[in-house]
């Protein structure tokens, strides 16, 4: 039976209500075509104002609830809408900032520079001559932050009429969270502050840190300096990037604030994606979200374990992120089997490709065992799910056959790597831990002896112990503690001026490869 789509008009006190005798159907032939039904789901959102704009632009990153047709419609939802009066827009800034107001602004641009479902931004002059933007939140979502008030944001029921086949029962009170964490403009500010100090050699340096203005700065108003930059479609309609490198990076500068424990976009879009001189990336204007440390590690090793496909590790950490619902019994040999054999049924080829061997396609199948098998994300792993589809989505926009994803992840396992070993060779970090650098060598007579002795011995009398006992803990080898110490006198002279930092990586690499092959054995 085809789907008939009701319209509705605004009631007595913004009330949306059905017009009665208005329920024209689709035209014939169309009625079972999922694309046209993704259609005109987003027309009659959007027709319901910005708020359920806003819910049309959430939906369409949940590609766990709705086919990848609703997934791809649903994202061309309007992101704009008409700006407020400079009446209304001076009144906020007085209740915001207060006197703070004629003693900081010199000028004040009345015409907006940006209207979003959100936020609406203004161009203005400090009276230090500094160019600044500020951004304010639409008092619309003021109600968010009364938790007695948000329920009362969109009329359910009518969304889940416009749904219709479409199972959104579990929707309501996550997109509720999603919103009020998009209406708090500090965690964007925590976002741009943990963005110093990144910087890389390669064409597109990660971030940006433009300078924050704490003082004319609150949850609802932001004022950052103004910037100059280009918008994603700016970039790929001038061609003049190289398309593979800038969608490798998209992706890298996402993992890095996910994982770090900053604020990460949650929703990016193509017009939240801005790009700075000099080449620098960074988000604005979406939804942040933060992950706790524990989480972020978590992940991070859930990360690794798939990009080297080892699918029990990849589920030990996965499993930490979520909660079994209840709702049925667990096999657990049942999941693990399937876990395994996690494959590729072109659920998002419509969205991400169809690359079978794509990093989002496997993060995608290990989210849909899961949930196959009685488990549910922690609200924090869907911000994480949310955001990572959503960037694996743009990075497809900007370079569509290549797994930027995949190659902006070994992007940042390489770049930790060589940051663990440039901290290594960082006196400082010698200094922290010389007590305990200061014990090992108190033990090097004890590890020496016990090194000479053990080579002594023939090997018909090495005892091996009964597995039931606890496991010997192995000498560290001499060779390494002398590459060791000899690496930390590097470092020192190499801070005066000496040898390389290179040789001193070389040696602590080769002092590794000893100790672990000690512990092997």
């Amino acid at each position: 039976m085809a789907m008939r789509w009701p319209h509705f008009r605004r009631g007595r006190h913004g009330k949306t209500v059905l017009a009665p005798g208005k329920e024209p159907g689709p035209a014939s032939g169309q009625a079972n075509s999922p694309e046209y039904r993704a259609q005109q789901l987003r027309i009659a959102l959007e027709g319901l104002g910005p708020r359920y704009s806003c819910l049309a632009l959430y939906l369409s990153s949940r590609i766990d609830l709705l086919p990848a047709e609703y997934c791809r419609e649903l994202a061309l939802a309007s992101d704009a809408t008409p700006p407020l009066p400079s009446a209304e827009i001076q009144r906020l800034l007085a209740n915001e900032l207060g006197h703070a107001v004629d003693r900081s602004f010199a000028s004040f641009d009345d015409q907006a520079s940006g209207s979003t479902l959100t936020r609406q931004s203004h161009a203005a002059k400090l009276v230090t001559g500094d160019l600044v933007t500020v951004t304010f939140l639409r008092p619309e979502y003021y109600p968010l932050s009364n938790d007695d008030r948000k329920n009362e944001f969109l009329d359910w029921e009518v969304v889940r009429r416009l749904c219709g086949e479409i199972a959104i029962q579990d929707v309501a009170a996550d997109f509720l969270h999603a919103l009020r964490r998009k209406a708090n403009l500090s965690l964007e500010k925590e976002a741009v502050e943990n963005a110093a100090g990144e910087r890389s050699e390669d064409a597109f340096e990660p971030l940006h840190e433009p300078k924050i203005y704490h003082e004319l700065s609150t949850s609802r108003v932001l004022t950052l300096e103004t910037i100059e930059s280009k918008s994603l479609n700016d970039v790929l309609a001038s061609r003049t990037h190289s398309l593979k490198a800038l969608a490798r990076r998209i992706c890298e500068v996402w993992l890095r604030q996910a994982v770090s424990g900053s604020p990460f976009p949650v929703d990016p879009l193509a017009h939240h994606l801005l790009i700075g001189s000099g080449d620098q990336l960074f988000f604005k204007g979406c939804e942040f979200a933060k992950l706790p440390k524990a989480s972020a590690e978590n992940l991070w090793n859930y990360l690794m374990a798939a990009l080297v496909d080892d699918p029990d590790r990849s589920a030990t950490h996965l499993l930490q992120e979520m909660y079994p619902t209840g709702r049925k019994e667990i096999d657990l040999q049942n999941f693990r089997t399937n876990f395994r054999q996690a494959a590729y049924f072109a659920a998002l080829e419509p969205i991400l490709g169809a690359d079978s061997n794509a990093l989002a396609q496997l993060v995608f199948q290990h989210w849909r065992t899961a949930l196959d098998h009685g488990y549910f994300p922690k609200p924090v792993l869907l911000c994480f799910y949310r955001g990572f589809f959503s960037a694996a989505r743009l990075a497809r926009k900007v370079s569509a056959m290549d797994d930027a994803m995949r190659e902006g992840l070994e992007d940042l396992q390489t770049e930790r790597i060589f940051d663990e070993f440039r901290e290594l060779t960082d006196l400082r970090y010698w200094m922290r831990n010389a007590d305990k650098f200061a014990g090992v060598v108190m033990n090097l007579p004890k590890t020496f002896d016990r090194a000479l002795t053990q080579a002594s011995h023939p090997l018909q009398e090495i005892v091996i112990q009964d597995s039931s006992n606890s496991r010997p803990r192995n000498p560290v080898p001499a060779p390494a503690i002398f590459l060791l110490i000899i690496a930390m006198l590097i470092a020192q002279f190499a801070h005066l001026g000496g040898p390389s930092g290179k040789i001193v990586i070389g040696m602590l690499m080769l002092a590794g490869l000893l100790i672990l092959r000690t512990l092997s054995n």
